[in-house]
């Protein structure tokens, strides 16, 4: 596993589409292991491979609080279906996005509706 170096706006790379995995082989197994390294080591809650400089649409997760048990998630071509109308305030914590990290509360759906064709609890 290796620590990716996360690309941040405005690198126009974070605007291209992400095309989408055919079959998960062990270079999609690698980059999913290196994106978890690379999230965790970064104190993120989330990381798709477009931001490390990757098109493809692989996502992994893991909303755990610290002192709980790590819940790692990977979505393999995921797409949003609906985002709700009602709203909530966050805090920006993208990792592509450095200069706004926890500066500025953003207005975002309270939920959203999604389908992938794999969700997959990761195990190391």
């Amino acid at each position: 596993m290796s620590i990716k170096h996360i690309i941040t706006v405005p690198d126009e790379t974070l605007k291209k589409i992400s095309d989408p995995v055919e079959k998960v082989g062990e270079n999609e197994k690698k980059l999913i292991k290196d994106l978890f390294e690379t999230m965790y080591q970064s104190k993120g809650i989330g990381l798709a491979a477009v931001q490390v400089g990757i098109l493809k649409r692989i996502l992994v997760i893991d909303v755990s609080n610290k002192d709980e048990k790590k819940e790692p998630l990977c979505f393999i071509n995921p797409k949003i279906k609906k985002l709700s109308d009602e709203t909530a305030i966050y805090e920006e914590g993208c990792l592509d996005h450095l200069n706004l990290k926890k500066s500025l509360p953003l207005w975002w759906g309270f939920w959203l509706a999604f389908y992938c064709q794999a969700i997959k609890r990761w195990n190391f």
